[in-house]
């Protein structure tokens, strides 16, 4: 898992270098990718609590990545709300297939989320 830390926070470098270069918005940038950055340890944290069949953690992880959904509602950019909507959305389906779950196991496909937040990550870095 630090591994993928350390490349978000690559990534956030690289972004807020881009952002000098071409003449946005820099801390509109920043604030995009450290969102994106947060959003990916997000599905870090609910891909450990279904490999664990942890569903107080995977309602956590949740609850989580709903904040960080509205926090990025506040970078200015309809590209960046697209971007929330679907990560959002996908959180939404997340949500619906996950409840009711228990018994140590969690039926869950996150590869949609994987999508939105990548998606979301090509956004905040043009």
């Amino acid at each position: 898992m630090s591994g993928i830390r350390a490349r978000a926070a690559v990534a956030v470098a690289a972004i807020a270098a881009t952002g000098f270069g071409v003449g946005c918005d820099v801390q509109q940038a920043v604030d995009c990718a450290r969102i994106a950055v947060s959003i990916t340890g997000n599905l870090n944290d609910l891909q450990q609590a279904v490999d664990a069949g942890d569903v107080d953690a995977f309602d956590a992880a949740l609850d989580d990545l709903d904040q960080n959904v509205a926090d990025l509602h506040g970078v200015d950019g309809a590209d960046a709300e697209e971007a929330a909507e679907s990560v959002a959305a996908a959180a939404d389906t997340i949500r619906a297939s996950g409840e009711g779950e228990g018994g140590g196991q969690i039926e869950v496909d996150l590869a949609p989320l994987g999508d939105a937040v990548s998606a979301l990550s090509g956004v905040c870095s043009e």
